[in-house]
């Protein structure tokens, strides 16, 4: 099952045990000879609260106006299950078009929120709730199931801390931070949670309290939640099966089922002949199991038997009703050996092999499908049955329904709804990389061995890179290993082709090349950077193939000094060891310095004094730390890279230039998620290898870093993932958006309809010309901030007009 969601509240979430019951029948029925139900271990939740979970996924604002319409709904539950269905759909429908409703209804199928129901109803027993209540209040941890008492609570709220609030908590949509948080757990639809949902909506209208809700169910159902969206493959290997009454086996619960009525068995058509002899119903059906019974379903079939099955198959699906056909191919795909021998004696129209052959070539030539495979295309993406469950499936039809409807709102319809569906609208590379081709990189590998006289003097004089002995080599610009010329990797191979080799699934390639590359941003005084460190020897020791990098943040300011500045001592050492000897040689002396760094404390000035004088006792060490050391390469580098990569706070990490989230950086399974990153790395690259885009020649560093996604600074506002757009979809409900009143009482989508109706362009005159791209200036022009706003953007629209009325005369 493919999860889409990481937070804390997904809509489909693992919990420990999932109760798997499976029924048996008669193996010579004309059914399925095995039928499995799948129980979750939590009750049955409530569709209603199924259903404003889903409208809380499409819009928060949409999710209270729905709440506020079904305030009292649950009075009709009594009536009948299916009246009460039909009638929150009502509600529904209200807030979603006809497209998303009956995508609700398959999310409904799927159960497929109700973990989430069911994690809030975890959430209020862990509070846990007064005795007695079907509804309370929790005002920063105090509890109440009276109206009457929330104002009290409130009152002291002030001295004890606010609770924690969840990603998935819905907030009433006017949220302020200096107020108190009160929490109401209840049962949306009931006449308590009405009570509660009045008086915290008005409060928070006010401003006076942050209004939370979160569902809870006193009287939960002695039902199990039925899972739908798993199966169980039966593979026949042979038909060579003995039949065994399994009906009188103690401790089974069987059932005996009856076939789809559109099936035929030995040529009668039981659905057609219940509905000519309604009054002999009892009569056809003990025909029908005296049938099932007399027939040898699984006998041998002919070898000239068997060529045509599955032409004679689809005749069959395609000479049934429209409405049955679906049901029969089901029946048929489940049931296919038993009903193979009745499909022999079908006749195959020579029109249809023909266009069956035909569409098999066709797809052969275009998507590479044989006959005998599957797949399933939604609006042209390929979904990947072994990588898609039907809750994926369902993320993907929501997103797409999603782009339909507001093309279809916009009056784009028909051909011009496909053709537009088949740009792609989505970003090649989701997140954004940093450009990791830099002098601030520090490498533990050594290219080349010189004198100390004559590196020393190259460092200092030159900028650029040289080839000495013909060895090309980046000066400053160096990493902790090289894969592709330090002798620890020699053995392995260093072709390209070895990606597309047969593996283990799993299994890391070793390959002598720099395909995976790790950089950490550190400054070497937090206590973050002790475990970073060690993280990094574990990698080089192991020999991942993993290039790793170091980019030290320390201050930078040239009056502190090592004395001062443990990041500044250790930077200095660093770089005396690696001018006297091997830079594989200075990064274990710096994980030497580390390991005396106690669990939980950081790295000091004496931690690295010590170790020099242990290690060198015949160096001066104040020669190195002082003011006028000579070992302060780098120092600025790390921290202008830093400054200019816009990245967060220390550390940060980066794989092959896209950083790590904080959540990632600071999980004790670090390890474990940089060894998955590089697994999944994997594929892109042996796509880009088969399609030679990535040969022997090419440097694989500048490969990556040529890609479209590569920046040179992290900029968290333009390269944000999470885009936020404005809704102009419908249409202006209000002629004079000066009418407040009315105005106030629109949602986001209308309020956003009205101001575009109503919004002034400048263009220039009699232009005749649609423009790509609209720009809406939001700003009090009563202050200099926003005069100096409009005055750039017409300055900007000048010069574009310039260069296109310029581009228009040359044409």
């Amino acid at each position: 099952m493919a999860a889409s969601r990481t937070d804390l509240f997904p809509r489909l979430m693992a919990l420990p045990f999932l109760v798997l019951t499976l029924r048996f029948c008669n193996t010579q029925a004309v059914g399925k000879g095995v039928t499995v139900s799948l129980d979750a271990k939590w009750p049955s939740t409530p569709l209603l609260l199924e259903i404003s979970e889903y409208i809380a996924e499409e819009d928060n604002e949409k999710f209270w106006q729905f709440v506020d319409t079904v305030k009292e709904v649950s009075y009709l539950r009594g009536d009948s299950e299916r009246r009460y269905y039909d009638l929150i759909l009502k509600k529904a429908g209200q807030f979603l078009s006809q497209l998303k409703l009956n995508l609700l209804k398959f999310a409904l199928s799927l159960r497929a929120y109700s973990p989430t129901v069911q994690m809030f109803q975890q959430t209020a027993t862990d509070e846990p709730p007064p005795k007695g209540c079907s509804s309370f209040v929790a005002v920063h941890g105090e509890h109440t199931c009276n109206t009457k008492e929330v104002k009290k609570l409130l009152k002291r709220a002030a001295n004890r801390p606010k609770p924690y609030l969840f990603k998935g908590d819905h907030v009433f949509p006017t949220m302020n931070a200096e107020v108190p948080i009160a929490i109401l757990y209840a049962e949306i639809g009931t006449k308590e949670f009405s009570k509660f949902h009045k008086i915290l909506s008005d409060k928070a209208g006010k401003g006076e309290l942050t209004y939370v809700l979160r569902h809870y169910v006193q009287k939960t159902s002695s039902k199990k939640v039925h899972l739908s969206g798993y199966g169980v493959e039966l593979a026949i290997k042979s038909t060579e099966y003995k039949a065994l009454d399994d009906t009188h086996f103690e401790g089974t619960n069987t059932t005996m089922l009856e076939d789809d009525d559109v099936d035929e068995i030995q040529g009668f058509h039981f659905q057609k002949l219940k509905q000519l002899y309604p009054d002999l119903t009892s009569q056809l059906k003990e025909l029908r199991k005296h049938l099932i019974e007399s027939v040898n379903d699984m006998a041998l079939l002919k070898v000239w038997e068997l060529q045509d099955l599955s032409f004679q198959a689809a005749a069959r699906i395609l000479s049934a009703p429209v409405y049955d056909a679906l049901k029969l191919m089901r029946d048929f795909s489940q049931n296919f050996p038993t009903k193979a021998r009745s499909l022999t004696r079908i006749a195959v129209n020579q029109e249809m092999r023909d266009e069956i052959e035909a569409n098999q070539k066709f797809l052969a030539e275009t998507l590479g499908l044989q006959p005998g495979d599957s797949a399933l295309f939604v609006n042209g993406i390929r979904i990947d049955p072994d990588t898609h469950s039907p809750f994926s499936i369902l993320d993907i039809l929501r997103q797409e329904g999603k782009v339909m409807d507001g093309l279809y709102n916009l009056g784009i319809k028909d051909r011009h709804l496909s053709k537009l569906l088949s740009l792609n609208i989505y970003p090649t590379e989701e997140s954004p990389a940093l450009d990791i081709r830099h002098s601030a990189i520090i490498n533990v590998f050594q290219a080349f061995r010189t004198s100390l006289e004559h590196k020393h003097m190259l460092l200092k004089k030159l900028s650029r890179p040289v080839s000495i002995c013909g060895v090309k080599a980046q000066l400053i610009f160096q990493w902790m290993n090289d894969l592709e010329r330090d002798q620890k990797y020699h053995s392995w191979p260093s072709s390209y082709q070895e990606l597309l080799r047969p593996t283990f699934p799993g299994v890391i390639r070793q390959i002598r090349r720099n395909i995976f590359n790790l950089v950490m941003f550190i400054d070497p005084a937090q206590e973050e950077a002790v475990q970073l460190i060690k993280l990094a020897e574990l990698f080089y020791q192991h020999t991942t193939p993993l290039r790793i990098g170091f980019v030290f943040v320390v201050n930078a300011d040239e009056k502190i000094d090592g004395n001062q500045d443990a990041g500044v001592a250790l930077l200095r050492v660093f770089n005396f060891i690696a001018k006297d000897s091997e830079l594989s040689h200075a990064f274990s002396s710096i994980v030497a310095i580390f390991k005396q760094v106690q669990d939980g404390e950081s790295l000091t000035v004496d931690n690295v004094v010590s170790f020099m004088k242990k290690k060198y006792p015949q160096v001066d060490v104040q020669n190195i730390l002082g003011v006028d050391s000579e070992f302060d390469d780098q120092r600025k580098a790390g921290a202008n890279y830093y400054k200019t990569s816009g990245l967060g706070s220390l550390p940060q990490a980066l794989f092959n230039g896209v950083h790590f989230n904080i959540d990632e950086l600071n999980s004790e399974e670090l390890e474990t998620i940089i060894l998955q990153k590089i697994i999944d790395a994997a594929g892109p690259f042996q796509k880009a290898v088969f399609m030679g885009q990535l040969n022997e020649h090419t440097d694989v560093v500048n490969f990556l870093m040529d890609r479209p996604n590569v920046v040179l600074r992290i900029n968290s506002i333009i390269l944000n993932t999470e885009r936020k757009y404005l809704d102009l979809t419908s249409k202006a409900a209000l002629s004079d958006w000066n009418d407040f009143t009315t105005y106030s009482f629109l949602d986001v989508r209308d309020k956003s309809a009205v101001i575009a109706d109503q919004m002034k362009y400048l263009t220039r005159k009699d232009e005749d010309i649609i423009y790509a791209v609209t720009i809406w200036i939001v700003a009090d022009f009563d202050k200099l901030s926003g005069r100096r706003l409009l005055l750039n953007a017409i300055k900007q629209m000048k010069i574009n007009t310039r260069r296109f009325k310029t581009k228009k005369e040359n044409r």
